[in-house]
């Protein structure tokens, strides 16, 4: 038996296209790096 979940993913699969454009075109890599470096410290300070 699929579940609607399985249903709904399995028709969001077949509606991705092939690209060439890698996920640097979308983000910007770089500055999540430099974002999370900032809050990095506070993290760990949180998870003691």
């Amino acid at each position: 038996m699929v579940t609607r979940t399985e249903k709904d993913f399995e028709l969001f699969m077949s509606q991705l296209k092939e690209t060439t454009i890698s996920l640097d075109f979308y983000t910007n890599f770089h500055k999540c790096y430099s974002n999370i470096q900032a809050i990095e410290i506070h993290l760990t300070q949180i998870g003691r």
